[in-house]
């Protein structure tokens, strides 16, 4: 029994010594699904996303009040990398955004786990504001969670000029980094005012 409880530590010790740390970026002007594009008359009329030249991709998402608050969704996909039992690491390093009017305010979730807050800066310049891009940088703990489906919710309380976003990087650990963790994302409204709800 003492043999078998000391081979497993050292196994243990040896996947966690082997355990990788990375970064991944999602471009934000991807959030919106197919389905959304196909479905929402006003989305294909007027778009998601509108060409900046100093977004990292040439374009970035641009969200308004007009439908409500905006909440952008990213379904992770997080297979855990070794046999170490130890729950999967996620951490938002940094949101890209721009704006170009008053101060907006971003609250971010875990599934219904509230992680980090954020307020934009400020910026009146006839337009020009939308092509310069802020970094947050790192908002809000390490979130230790389970492996499987997590859902990344951005909650946005903007006004009818609206705010936009380039990405957003996101730090892994104890995630297999050969699978893709970015596995879905949508964009949906609540009633202004509403801030969280547990769908």
């Amino acid at each position: 029994m003492l043999k078998f409880a000391i081979l497993w530590v050292a196994v243990v010790v040896l996947c966690v010594k082997g355990i990788e740390t990375f970064e991944r970026t999602f471009e934000l002007e991807n959030a919106p699904s197919e389905q959304q594009d196909d479905l929402d008359k006003d989305i294909r009329q007027r778009g998601w996303w509108i060409w900046r030249s100093e977004a990292s991709a040439l374009k970035g998402l641009h969200v308004d009040n007009t439908k409500g608050n905006p909440v952008i969704q990213l379904k992770l996909c997080l297979k855990r990398q070794s046999m170490d039992p130890r729950t999967v690491s996620v951490s938002v390093e940094n949101i890209r955004y721009s704006n170009d009017g008053p101060l907006d305010h971003l609250w971010i979730y875990m599934d219904t786990n509230f992680v980090a807050n954020f307020t934009t800066a400020g910026d009146y310049e006839a337009g020009h504001g939308w092509n310069k891009f802020r970094d947050t940088g790192k908002l809000g703990p390490t979130l230790h969670v389970r492996r499987g489906q997590r859902r990344l919710k951005i909650l946005i309380s903007t006004d009818k000029y609206g705010v936009e976003f380039d990405y957003i990087r996101l730090k892994f650990e104890n995630v297999d980094p050969n699978e893709q963790v970015f596995c879905g994302s949508s964009i949906r409204f609540l009633p202004r005012g509403r801030r969280q709800r547990d769908d």
